[in-house]
């Protein structure tokens, strides 16, 4: 055996050569990829919906043995006036959101100011201009990505009026998983701030949050 791995040989499989092979034994029926079972669940998460454990061309791009690369990072982006008007005071918010497919349209995004204590005290204005009863986590309605694949929106939102704290955090979600937070200062109005008083902040998740 050693003698014939240390000759150099130019065949790339044995059909081309002199040497006797056996016939292919059959697959069992356990054997048959399409007739197997998972034996364990995948350890990170819940696959996508198509994913099958023998197809190859089911697995997420770069993941092992896909033979893709990965999806670009998603990228979520926040503006926020350089201070947030107490008072009941109506403010912008601009959400950004990078990277995904054009056209792709995600509508889990919702969003919260709330004090450290974590006592929400934000409301998100809907697109008809109304208001919800309570403060907390509220849906910003549906972004829709470009032929660059960047979608934007601006949500209206107001503080509750009762409060006089002067610092809080701003957080945005895609369905349920944080993806921007920051803290922000409370206090003035907009109309005593300087013109154009805008911070902004991002953050990155793995595109499959979207799915």
């Amino acid at each position: 055996m050693i003698d014939w791995l240390a000759e150099p040989e130019d065949y790339t499989d044995f059909t081309s050569t002199s040497i006797t092979l056996d016939e292919p034994s059959p697959l069992l029926d356990m054997e048959i990829p399409e007739q197997t079972t998972e034996p364990e669940q995948e350890p990170w998460r819940q696959p996508q919906g198509n994913y099958r454990w023998y197809d190859r061309s089911t697995f997420a791009s770069g993941s092992f043995g896909s033979g893709e690369e990965a999806p670009a990072e998603v990228v979520y982006e926040v503006s926020t006036p350089d201070i947030l008007p107490l008072g009941g005071e109506s403010f912008e918010v601009t959400v950004k959101v990078d990277h995904l497919e054009p056209g792709q349209s995600i509508s889990d995004l919702d969003m919260q100011v709330y004090l450290s204590g974590g006592q929400a005290i934000s409301q998100v204005q809907a697109e008809n201009g109304s208001l919800p009863n309570g403060y907390g986590y509220q849906s910003i309605g549906s972004l829709t990505a470009d032929d660059q694949g960047t979608a934007e929106k601006v949500v209206t939102l107001r503080l509750n009026p009762s409060i006089a704290a002067t610092t809080a955090s701003i957080r945005l979600r895609n369905d349920r998983q944080n993806v921007v937070t920051q803290t922000v200062a409370l206090g003035q109005s907009l109309t005593e701030q300087q013109p154009a008083a805008f911070k902004t902040w991002q953050t990155e998740i793995n595109k499959y949050a979207l799915n």
